[in-house]
């Protein structure tokens, strides 16, 4: 079997797919009208859970406390995922 080389666009993904999650993410100003899980906490929680290796409860608690660190009030409301049979922690 030969030996296949990369593309140029294989070679940015997989760039790019290193910096996701642990250098880059996004925050949905306007999620979907349907998405009821898709809170700023949740959104920083989840590179959380998949990059740094941490529980959902233990992405949670980072997570309010970050909003809680750049003055945003009532950080736990804003943060607070709505637990499905799905996410567990």
């Amino acid at each position: 079997m030969q030996a296949r080389a990369a593309s140029s666009t294989e070679i940015l993904f997989a760039a790019a797919s290193a910096l996701r999650g642990r250098r880059i993410g996004v925050v949905f100003q306007d999620p979907p009208p349907r998405s009821t899980q898709l809170t700023v906490g949740s959104q920083i929680a989840e590179p959380l859970v998949l990059h740094r290796g941490l529980s959902a409860s233990e992405a949670d608690r980072r997570a309010v406390g970050l909003l809680a660190e750049v003055g945003l009030p009532r950080p736990e409301t804003i943060a607070a995922p709505i637990r499905t049979s799905s996410r567990t922690g």
